[in-house]
């Protein structure tokens, strides 16, 4: 009894961490365990049977009495010789009793069919439980959206737009057999339209709209998922635009959008952004619910001029690794694509992103082995293809500006050598061509943006004080950091953006630059488990926080008021707050004069 008592408290506590703490392997596989473990001992409880005790100075008809009642009890009352031995037959008369043991002073009688009203709670717990589990690895497995339409904006910049959409077949017949055929499809023609706008919601007055251009799109195939880019260009800087999807045969309206031009390169200006990474539907979780995304619903909530997104959109390795097919990979973008509070937010604000590890698996350091190049193509059908031009064929980092802002996204995964090689000046996370580019920007932007930004799917930081934090961030490639510090340092107003970790941590760097770095959006934290320490190798820790399975950035940057000294601030929102529209914590920059 004491061993099924503890498998059964081990495995209500090992189902609590995975449905609502850490849906990780490590989680699922100890749950998966202890399910099998107290499932046996549970079906050996309810076999066993219920020992009635009768002594001889009990009476006959108060011994029937309580052979017929009784269950889970010890009869203490004394019977007669002779009518104990009388008891025998009546007992194996009746259905689940059994004579264990017979003498002159007590029969002992197996009480097979007793009821059991606690264990019985016990076994409806068991299987709730067990369902959740279920529930929550192999939902992802079927649910797979394939007739997910839907539109967001990438990125804009002063005079063009990029804009994402995936129209799936479904959208023009209602029964799948009329589109099976490719042929079928191949007539259907989507039209694009847009017009400039005064003010947000203009839409709602049509007749006040003048169309600038009608585009027509060929219909998509299932080689790109469905997936797809329009561009406009020859916009205007710092104007409004609405944008239709509409289906040319009935005029139906399949998506509609509207987004506000980037200013002018160079001009002063205020920008408002959420950042943040890591991002889990439906967690923690809760049964019979619609999956949901909260750390972005209430991201959209700050009216954001865009949003840059540090990796980990999906994850193919929690709490399972299903499969290397690039299947496999698109069923987790239409999983958070097809969720209201990931469409309300992209399809009013640009989301950029890079990819970190788990968009392939975790802590990955293989360069472009198997399975990278069937994730990274899912990964440019719905999220790489949107984002700024990349300065060389087939790279996955970039650079951009807003205004006199400036923008430098790192590729941390696909050119870096295996952490299992011992550091030294010439291991890299970058690769010599994309540290190369890099250093050239910094030569540009430092004379010529206010404000600069680098952002690192992995913290720089050395404070995080645990083996994996010492292998795949920076930490495992300090030669490389300290080469790049040496030349940021000189770089007046350069922070450094980050996520990874499922903490947040601001960090005064060796090199006296500031880096943020935030996460989880909406995924897992772990309290207590990982280690940190607020000085080391010259990074001093200015702020840092651990519980929270929400946490993201909204940074404020304004080069308008005073062109020669910016002002930057960070607020940091978690689920930590009653109010969510209440920052956990604020950190305003020291700014110095650039020009």
């Amino acid at each position: 009894m004491i061993v099924f008592v503890l498998i059964s408290l081990l495995y209500t506590l090992s189902s609590f961490l995975y449905l609502r703490v850490a849906a990780i392997e490590h989680t699922l596989i100890s749950t998966a365990v202890l399910a099998v473990l107290a499932g046996v001992l549970l079906f050996r409880e309810f076999r066993k049977p219920v020992f009635i005790v009768l002594e001889k100075t009990q009476k006959p008809d108060e011994s029937n009495k309580s052979l017929e009642n009784t269950e889970n009890t010890q009869v203490t009352q004394k019977s007669e010789q002779n009518g104990l031995r009388n008891r025998k037959a009546i007992v194996e008369k009746h259905d689940g009793f059994e004579v264990h043991h017979q003498d002159e002073n007590k029969m002992i009688i197996k009480h097979y069919s007793a009821d059991k009203p606690l264990l019985k709670l016990w076994a409806l717990v068991y299987l709730v439980l067990l369902l959740f589990s279920i529930d929550q690895t192999f939902k992802p497995l079927f649910q797979t959206e394939n007739n997910l339409t839907f539109t967001r904006l990438g990125h804009i910049t002063h005079n063009t737009a990029k804009i994402a959409f995936r129209i799936h077949p479904s959208s023009f017949y209602q029964e799948t057999k009329d589109y099976e055929d490719s042929r079928v499809i191949a007539n259907e023609i989507i039209l694009l339209k847009y017009a400039k706008i005064q003010y947000r919601g203009q839409k709602a007055y049509p007749k006040t709209l003048e169309w600038l251009k009608t585009e027509t799109l060929s219909t998509l195939n299932q080689y790109s998922d469905y997936t797809g880019l329009y561009k406009l260009s020859n916009l205007d800087s710092s104007s409004l635009y609405y944008i239709q999807f509409l289906i040319k045969n009935n005029n139906k309206l399949l998506s509609e959008l509207e987004f506000k031009t980037a200013p002018n390169p160079g001009e002063p200006t205020t920008l408002k952004f959420g950042s943040g990474s890591c991002i889990k539907p439906n967690f923690p979780y809760v049964p019979a619910s619609a999956p949901s995304i909260t750390g972005l619903r209430r991201m959209s909530k700050h009216n954001l001029d865009m949003v840059m997104f540090m990796g980990d959109f999906i994850y193919a390795d929690s709490p399972h690794f299903f499969g290397p097919q690039i299947e496999d990979y698109r069923r987790l973008y239409r999983q958070v694509y097809a969720i209201d509070d990931t469409k309300n937010l992209v399809s009013n604000v640009p989301m950029l992103h890079i990819y970190d590890d788990h968009e392939i698996t975790d802590n990955w350091d293989s360069k472009q082995s198997p399975p990278y190049n069937n994730a990274m193509k899912a990964y440019w059908e719905y999220n790489g293809l949107y984002n700024p031009d990349s300065p060389f064929p087939n790279a996955l980092y970039y650079n951009f500006t807003f205004g006199d802002i400036a923008f430098y996204v790192w590729d941390t995964r696909g050119n870096r050598d295996s952490h299992k090689i011992e550091d030294s000046p010439q291991k890299t996370m970058l690769g010599q061509e994309q540290k190369n580019h890099f250093f050239q920007w910094l030569k540009h932007v430092n004379h010529t943006s206010a404000v600069k930004f680098v952002v690192s799917s992995v913290p720089l930081a050395y404070v995080w004080d645990c083996a994996d934090a010492k292998e795949d961030t920076w930490g495992g490639y300090r030669y490389e950091r300290e080469e790049i510090l040496s030349y940021t340092k000189y770089v007046p107003n350069l922070f450094f953006l980050s996520g990874d970790r499922h903490e947040t941590a601001v960090v005064r760097l060796s090199s006296d630059n500031i880096e943020f770095s935030t996460s989880p959006v909406n995924q897992f934290s772990l309290p207590y488990v990982n280690n940190h320490v607020s000085y080391s190798g010259g990074d001093i820790t200015e702020y840092f926080i651990q519980p929270g399975q929400i946490k993201y950035g909204v940074i404020e940057v304004d080069t308008k008021t005073d062109p020669n000294i910016p002002k930057v601030k960070y607020n940091l929102f978690t689920n930590n707050e009653q109010d969510e529209n209440t920052p956990n914590y604020v950190y305003e920059a020291e700014c110095e004069e650039w020009k």
